[in-house]
């Protein structure tokens, strides 16, 4: 049954491959930042961040080499930041304890920091051409539906039953072949929505079509509710500079940069802001602030809104805020922020 399988998808996968820079490429450094680049992101989405970054550090010493910031600015957009610090700083153990040579074995790759047993196992197949399976999101849709699995596929037993039935379909001949093969699979025919069933070379074995269940698979447990948090930017502009902080360590957007800001955990008005503000010392409560733009960022567990507040007019000479330095409103786009701030310095007219 398990060649059967693996046969079915092989057959199929030529003539279907769909054309990505990193498909079939041998360079564990290329495959690997691949794989960081496209945890947690849709490949549309980080094909230009996979080919900014192989155009500033074509090597894993180029890339050990970059100053922080530089990497960080790079993969602003990206969001999950502590892949890009623990990418960093890989990189410059490999280049300099390992003499640029990435370990060949599982066990070698997930000491290193960011490198998980999916990345080394992906790393290896593609990269070394090793007989382990890669099961991700893709593979775990396609194994449920196909074999009608109802362990819930986000629970450590369903994760883990689904992991060891990949192992046992994959083509050890040909790993990095038949792992490309389930992902182009997962991602163009047996989608989560909609799945092209009848394109499906595994069609005539799938337990999910042939019962009309292909939407209750993979089976979920229900998600915990989304935490609130509500943000309230302050721009406050001082002639040509603009006053700005980097996050603190330890919570979302770490170490990126913001504008001085006061959460709240429920909606608030501006007066009751600016009350919480004069507690940080800001000094921001005899000053006229306008909102100008509001927004709604989902993260995985995080609902955050983000209120942004400029003023009436700049000041002409303010003193300096804790915790914030003062930079040329030209020269932002040589820091990184989250997403909800560059979008706001994206679109607005403000600047």
């Amino acid at each position: 049954m398990a060649g059967s399988f693996a046969n079915q998808l092989l057959r199929w996968y030529p003539e279907h491959a769909r054309e990505l820079p990193w498909v079939g490429e041998k360079d564990p450094y290329r495959v690997w930042l691949s794989e960081i680049i496209l945890q947690q992101t849709r490949v549309e989405q980080g094909l230009n961040y996979y080919l900014r970054f192989i155009d500033t550090f074509p090597d894993v010493q180029s890339l050990a080499t970059a100053p922080e910031t530089l990497v960080m600015k790079l993969w602003e957009g990206l969001g999950y930041y502590s892949r890009a610090r623990n990418m960093h700083a890989t990189a410059k153990l490999i280049a300099h304890d390992l003499n640029g040579v990435f370990p060949d074995t599982l066990e070698g790759l997930t000491a290193l920091k960011g490198i998980g047993p999916y990345t080394a196992r992906a790393i290896l197949s593609y990269a070394f051409h090793k007989p382990y399976a890669v099961a991700d999101g893709n593979v775990f849709r396609i194994l449920s539906r196909v074999y009608g699995i109802a362990t819930p596929v986000n629970t450590p037993a369903g994760k883990s039953e689904l992991e060891q039935l990949a192992q046992k379909l994959v083509d050890k001949s040909q790993s990095h072949v038949y792992n490309q093969a389930m992902m182009d699979l997962g991602a163009t025919i047996c989608k989560p929505r909609n799945p092209v069933c009848q394109l499906c070379p595994l069609a005539n074995r799938c337990h999910a079509k042939k019962q009309g269940v292909q939407d209750a698979f993979p089976v979920k447990t229900a998600k915990a509710a989304r935490r609130r948090r509500y943000f309230h930017f302050f721009i406050v502009r001082s002639k040509s500079d603009v006053f700005i902080q980097q996050r603190p360590a330890g919570d979302i957007w770490q170490q990126l940069w913001q504008f001085p800001v006061v959460e709240t955990g429920s909606a608030s008005t501006l007066s009751q802001v600016l009350q919480l503000a004069s507690a940080k010392a800001y000094g921001l409560q005899d000053l006229k602030f306008n909102r100008v733009d509001m927004q709604k960022q989902i993260l995985t567990h995080q609902e955050l809104h983000c209120s942004f507040y400029v003023l009436d007019k700049p000041v002409v000479k303010t003193k300096k805020l804790p915790g914030c330095i003062q930079v040329r409103i030209e020269k932002l786009n040589q820091y990184a922020f989250p997403g909800a701030i560059r979008s706001f310095l994206k679109r607005n007219t403000y600047f």
